[in-house]
Order: C-alpha cells, then structure tokens, then sequence
C-alpha cells in the first residue's frame, strides 16, 4: 500500500509540475489537451478497477471506497497544479482560495475512503454512510454540471477558443485555473455519474462485503 501511494504521489507531482511548465510556456491548447489526459486516465484507471469489483462481487463499501478514493485524487491533483502553476510560473491573487477549498475535498474524499473500507463489514453503520454518500455523489455531478456550463458561458475557456476577442493576446491570468477547473469538473462529473450508477447496481444494501477472498 505504502508504494502504491509513493507511486501516485510522484506521478500526481510530475503531472502537476507539468501543466506548469505549459501554463508558464503560455501553451493553452496543449495545457488543457494535457489536463484533459491525465484526469481521464484517472477516470480510466477507477472504471477498471470498479469494473473489477463488481465481477468480484465487491461490496457497496469497497466499491464506494474505490470511487471516493479516485475522486479524492481528481480533488487533490487540481489543488497541487493550482499551488504548483501559481507560486512558480503564473500569479493570480485568488489561487490559493481555491487550493484550501480543493484540499479540504481532497481529505474528506480519502478519509470516506478509509472509513468505508474499514468498517465494510459493519452493515447498519455502512449503510447509513453509504446513503448520505449516495446524495454527495449527486451534489458533485450537479455542481461539477453547473461549473462545466458555467466556465463555457462565462467564456473563461480561452484554450476552447471561446474566450472574449479583446483578451486573446492578453489572457487574464486564470486562464490556466479554468483549464484545470474545466478538466477536472469533468472527470469528477463522470466519476459521480458512475459511483451513482454502481450503487444501484450493487444488491447488498446494507453494505455487507460479499468479496471472495483468496
């Protein structure tokens, strides 16, 4: 476990490292091309392992473990590249509002993680969690739909090429902010869409582990 999480840790750094380097390059279109990647390769990587658990027969605690643990790295990846992109190459005032708030989902993400897998064979407790869950898992996709909409029509996406004409050759300095904004609310918006879809999917209820162990 410890050089699973060493691993994640030095691959989340180099990708956070280099969305800075493109953002300090101005490279927009490859920016969000980059960010859009490497969340999607997150995403890919908790779909298989989902899929994984489901033909294992995996609980609803170990599958909504799986998924808060993904989206707590989405959560935590968004804030390193903000503090990494603005304290090295780029200079916002409001970055590090966002990278507090970004942590702090992060954590909860990882600590829902842990307690759902620990206590997986503790079905009342479980099952409680799991519905308040259920209902977060909701929030995100609706505010991860909203934030999505709204980056498009405040015209914030400068790398989509939609961003007002007069800031073309001088794009605000969050513009690097939207693309990992934009990217991340993505993946976060498909993981929620599939830890809802895998809840309902899932017959034990109570939350009761039915994995088969070796």
């Amino acid at each position: 476990m410890t050089t699973k999480v060493i691993i994640w840790l030095v691959a989340l750094t180099i990708a956070a490292s280099l969305f800075a380097v493109l953002a300090g390059a101005g490279l927009h279109w490859p920016h969000i091309v980059v960010c859009l990647i490497v969340n999607l390769a997150i995403v890919g990587l908790a779909w298989g392992e989902n899929g994984q658990l489901l033909r294992e027969g995996a609980s609803r605690a170990e599958i909504g473990a799986s998924n808060a643990r993904y989206m707590g790295t989405i959560w935590g990846l968004a804030a390193l590249a903000m503090a990494v992109t603005y304290t090295a190459v780029l200079e916002w005032r409001e970055w590090w509002h966002f990278v507090a708030g970004f942590a702090v989902v992060a954590a909860f993400c990882t600590l829902l993680a842990g307690m759902l897998y620990s206590r997986r064979n503790e079905p009342v407790r479980v099952g409680r969690i799991l519905h308040y869950a259920r209902l977060l898992g909701w929030a995100q996709l609706a505010a991860m739909a909203v934030l999505l909409v709204g980056l498009v029509l405040d015209s914030k996406m400068d790398a989509l090429g939609i961003a007002p004409l007069y800031t073309r050759d001088n794009p605000p300095q969050d513009w690097a902010a939207s693309n990992i904004f934009f990217a991340g609310g993505f993946a976060l918006l498909l993981l929620s869409w599939r830890a809802i879809q895998t809840y309902d999917m899932t017959p034990d209820a109570a939350g009761q582990s039915t994995t088969k162990r070796a």
